[in-house]
């Protein structure tokens, strides 16, 4: 889900040791659309055109929703990102100012669809603001899981002034 801590959660991640994919052309279009974000965003290709394409095997790629089902690469390990929705929408709100309908699913929805599938090898649903309180201990909880990360390098990577709202 947007406005989730995705983005900061794959630069963590990348702090962390592990590899990132993601399309370095749409990260330049994000930027020229919202110049008043300097960090990246770490997106895979635009969808819908990168829900056809297989993830990247070994490399952590940011998908939105349940996107990241059926892409032929099971199992797959997955960190889910959550945020109260008062404040996923106050976040929103100020960093894009979208149309509200576009926020209609709710987190839950997405995770029924991720607990349900056999694609998955681990699934880690991890909240925003706990990422921001305790970021050690949520990188912990990969390591727990058997994600080859540095916990204590990708903690550096949360910043708490980086909230949009």
């Amino acid at each position: 889900m947007r406005r989730t801590g995705t983005s900061m959660m794959m630069h963590c991640l990348g702090l962390g040791g592990l590899e990132l994919a993601y399309d370095e052309s749409r990260e330049q279009a994000l930027h020229r659309e919202f110049p008043n974000n300097p960090n990246k965003y770490f997106y895979e290709l635009e969808i819908p055109k990168a829900i056809w394409l297989p993830l990247e095997k070994g490399k952590c790629t940011k998908a939105m929703g349940a996107t990241c089902l059926n892409r032929g690469i099971a199992p797959i390990k997955i960190v889910y990102m959550v945020r109260e929705p008062k404040a996923q929408l106050e976040s929103v709100m100020t960093a894009c100012k979208p149309e509200l309908n576009d926020y209609q699913k709710t987190s839950r929805d997405f995770i029924e669809k991720l607990e349900a599938s056999n694609e998955i090898d681990s699934l880690i649903i991890l909240d925003y603001k706990d990422v921001v309180r305790q970021p050690l201990q949520a990188f912990y909880a990969l390591e727990r899981h058997g994600w080859p990360i540095d916990a204590f390098k990708a903690s550096t990577g949360v910043d708490p002034s980086l909230k949009h709202f």
